[in-house]
């Protein structure tokens, strides 16, 4: 058969000629059957009219099940047989021309695949056999008979087929392939020998539970199918192939109840009649449409706002019907009247007034099921404030935005990441359901500044930063999602600060674990100093001090040069001293200021480089001082990092640069202290770059640029060194030193706290 030829099209799909074979093998038998079964069609369509024309006005028909609308009625509306049977066979030749159009269609569209091989059967044949033109072949010979029979089997084992393996021809899980086949083996054998022990429909109880177990594990499947297997297109393909199902069998039974509410009613009246036809047929017109939609558009239209009008309307004229209804006959069995036109009046009036509200209220809750929140903006952002409120981590501030995003766009997956440093990188930190092959990237920006991104799934052959044209997604849903998206750049650029200042604390907690290990480093080597070389000279003083006065008197020569040596010994002493103390604040500094230590460090330096430059063969180091005449009071141990960083630098400069001119500038402004030393030397081999940010992260360079970052990160500040493209090297250094009432107390500390800060 060929549902089973398409069934083995797909799931024996592995590579070269055996699958072009059978592919082959299921299109050409779907052909055949197709035009097999268009041909009896055609052969039927006028043995149909003439059935009608001739027998079943007067009286039941095999062919047709109608209600025989009688020659009385017909004479007294004015309508010849001939009229009446043409009416019903331009109605279902119509029907059935939409269908075989369709698959049609499908066919040679869709030849390839084996889905769309199975939808062009399964539409050739139920156009074909839905409607009862083909049963008046069975009133011509067994082999008509049993060729409509097997036509109309395998129109219903392709539909059950189709809508089990829709939308990628695959059974998923794969026993569903176990139970649709059971639920054809059912069926088919008592639609090839109807009212035998082997057709079901002989029992109306088997019936109803094999209709119940369809339609069921359809339900099932679909569901299943649609939240865990299928990719976003084929959930799109889904939706417009089960909307025109549903449509399509929700038409069918609610003409079908109406119908049988009142059977009498429509029976008696031939008009009704053919309005209950056109309703059924109108409905299930609906298949076709949709899974040629489905199957062969490209881009596909977003169904969501069909199914949400269908659905809005559909249960607002049930809820009306029930309404007037019911208002009428409360009215009628209060006042014991039936047919009064005032009763119809009132439950007129009542609907009337009912009417809009009604539909806003509808419309509220079918939005809210279908789309969540996205129709109420206001209501998702309170609740996204009262997530916020409570006491959270960045991580779980930005997993709550998550969460709030996906839940209001009805999203399988939302992500967060933010920028957390310099550069381009985003850093992943929150995500919020299964993370799907395929992302879209949305940028976060708060105030002009990219801050992070949003991550939203794609749907297939889509990629990169959201396209705002062809995404999927419909314009209201890029409008929400565009509101979401600003609100979480505040947000996540309070996350931003968050983690800056985090890096920051850390970075002041390692800035301060280091001053006190270089403050007890010190100590030690002051304790070092004194204990071990300082006490050991002031005790040979003494000792020898002690010698010279018991030989004074009777060794008065030797006491004389053992005094002079003596004397040596302290001068020594004194200069070591000096040197040590010279080491914990340039004694400079208090005598003549920073400016003026600086001046001081300078003309020792001019003297050294004029003995330099002829050694080297180059001209004399010219230094320049620019400086304000007064500076503001500083910190001790903003003029100790100034006073060092000017002199490694100049130092540097005479020894290494073989520069002609030099020039040293301090100024002050907006409460930092920018020292620079330029020159034009022959540059420097290892540049600092002058971002504060970087110089945490920069090593190598020597000792004496990294004392010199050091003493500038020490207080907050940072020390870059650049190459010119001039030629020679500019050092800058910039050097926060607060505010007046901490410069002054400063001032006023003892020498030793001084010293200590320093």
């Amino acid at each position: 058969m060929a549902a089973i030829a398409i069934i083995e099209a797909k799931s024996f799909c592995h590579v070269g000629a055996t699958v072009l074979s059978t592919i082959q093998i299921a299109r050409w038998g779907v052909a055949g059957i197709s035009v097999g079964c268009a041909a009896m069609y055609a052969v039927a369509v006028p043995h149909f009219f003439r059935e009608l024309r001739d027998h079943c006005v007067y009286s039941e028909c095999m062919a047709f099940y109608s209600t025989p609308p009688g020659q009385e009625w017909l004479v007294a509306h004015g309508i010849t047989p001939t009229v009446w049977a043409l009416a019903y066979t331009l109605l279902y030749v119509v029907f059935s021309l939409l269908y075989f159009t369709a698959g049609a269609a499908l066919f040679a569209k869709k030849r390839n695949d084996a889905i769309g091989l199975l939808g062009a059967f399964t539409l050739i044949n139920l156009g074909s056999t839905f409607i009862p033109v083909m049963d008046v072949l069975k009133q011509h010979g067994p082999f008509l008979k049993l060729g409509a029979q097997s036509i109309a089997a395998l129109g219903m084992a392709g539909f059950i087929m189709f809508y089990g393996m829709f939308p990628n021809g695959r059974f998923t899980p794969r026993w569903t392939g176990w139970l649709l086949g059971t639920i054809i083996v059912l069926r088919i054998p008592g639609m090839l020998a109807p009212g035998t022990w082997i057709d079901i429909q002989s029992s109306f109880a088997f019936f109803l539970t094999w209709f119940i177990v369809w339609i069921g594990s359809l339900l099932v499947l679909v569901v299943y199918r649609y939240r865990v297997v299928l990719s976003p297109m084929e959930r799109l393909q889904t939706k417009w192939a089960i909307y025109g199902l549903v449509v399509a069998l929700g038409g069918l039974a609610g003409w079908t109840a109406a119908y049988l509410v009142n059977k009498p009613a429509w029976d008696a009246n031939p008009y009704l009649l053919y309005v209950l036809e056109v309703g059924v047929h109108g409905s299930m017109c609906a298949i076709p449409v949709t899974l040629l939609v489905a199957l062969m558009r490209f881009r596909l239209w977003n169904i969501d706002p069909i199914v949400n009008r269908t659905l809005v309307y559909g249960v607002l004229t049930t809820c009306i019907v029930v309404l007037y209804g019911g208002t009428v006959g409360y009215l009628g069995l209060m006042f014991q009247t039936s047919g009064s036109w005032v009763v119809s009046l009132v439950a007129t009036g009542l609907v009337a007034v009912l009417f809009h509200p009604l539909r806003l209220r509808l419309q509220r809750v079918i939005d809210r099921w279908m789309y969540g929140e996205r129709g109420d903006p206001v209501a998702t952002l309170t609740d996204l404030g009262e997530r916020l409120a409570e006491p959270m981590s960045p991580e779980e501030v930005l997993l709550a935005v998550a969460r709030s995003v996906r839940e209001a766009l009805r999203l399988s997956y939302v992500g967060i990441s933010v920028r957390v440093g310099p550069g381009d990188l985003d850093m992943p930190i929150a995500e919020d359901g299964p993370v799907p092959l395929e992302i879209r990237y949305v940028p976060l920006v708060h105030r002009g500044e990219r801050v992070g991104t949003l991550h939203v799934p794609s749907l297939p052959g889509t990629s990169g930063e959201i396209d705002r044209g062809h995404d999927g997604w419909t314009a209201s849903d890029r409008r929400f999602l565009d509101l979401l998206s600003r609100q979480a750049s505040a947000i996540v650029h309070g996350v931003q600060a968050t983690y800056a200042v985090q890096r920051l604390a850390a970075d002041l907690q390692e800035s301060r674990e280091r001053l006190v290990l270089a403050r007890e480093e010190e100590r030690r080597r002051l304790r070092h100093n004194l204990h071990d070389d300082l006490a050991p000279r002031l005790a040979a003083l003494l000792y020898t001090s002690s010698a010279a006065e018991h030989r004074v008197d009777t060794e008065p020569t030797i006491a004389k040069s053992m005094i002079a040596e003596l004397r040596g010994h302290i001068r020594r002493t004194i200069t070591d001293i000096r040197t040590l103390v010279y080491d914990l604040r340039p004694p400079a500094l208090d005598e003549l200021g920073l400016v003026g230590a600086i001046g001081e460090r300078i003309a020792d330096l001019k003297v050294a480089a004029r003995g330099l430059a002829p050694q080297a063969g180059a001209s004399p180091l010219h230094i320049e001082l620019d400086a304000p005449e007064v500076l503001p009071p500083l910190p001790a141990a903003v003029e100790v990092a100034a006073y060092r960083i000017a002199t490694e630098a100049l130092v540097n400069v005479t020894k290494h640069a073989f520069a002609t001119r030099c020039m040293v500038a301090l100024r002050v402004a907006d409460g930092k202290l920018e020292l620079t030393i330029r020159d034009d030397g022959v540059g420097t081999a290892k540049p600092m770059p002058m971002e504060p940010q970087s110089q945490t992260r920069i090593g190598g360079g020597g000792l004496g640029k990294a004392s010199m970052r050091e003493r500038a990160a020490e207080l907050g500040g940072f020390c870059g060194i650049e190459r010119l493209a001039e030629g020679g090297t500019i050092v800058r250094a910039w050097l926060p030193y607060g505010d007046a009432d901490s410069t002054e107390r400063s001032k006023t500390m003892q020498p030793s706290e001084r010293d200590e800060t320093a």
